[in-house]
């Protein structure tokens, strides 16, 4: 029992001073180095289009195009065909959301 004893004990001191906390590293920040200035991108030089649809069922947003399983700014063909493949496979508790994205994104065309 005495032989266990100091074994833990001999242990306890290896593990407490082997372990010493190393000094964090020194941040060498020059100030002989300079970036170059960045030129400032102004709004008005070019047009931006959203391109998602965005629309509300049972009190949350959705994007529609998501939820035909359709990239953004899909086409309108590959709209009705996805559309039409969705409302053939889904129940029917399901055809009311797929019918919602649909008119979003058909109102959003228009």
């Amino acid at each position: 029992m005495i032989v266990y004893g100091v074994v833990i004990g001999l242990l306890l001191i290896y593990f407490l001073r082997g372990f010493k906390q190393k000094q964090p590293m020194k941040l060498r920040m020059s100030a002989d180095k300079q970036l170059p200035e960045a030129d400032a991108v102004t709004g008005s030089d070019f047009d931006v289009k959203d391109l998602s649809v965005h629309f509300n069922y049972n009190g949350h947003s959705w994007e529609a195009y998501e939820a035909l399983g359709l990239p953004a700014g899909s086409n309108w063909e590959s709209v009705e065909r996805a559309f039409k493949k969705a409302k053939a496979t889904m129940d029917a508790e399901s055809k009311p959301f797929i019918e919602a994205a649909y008119q979003a994104i058909k109102k959003h065309s228009n």
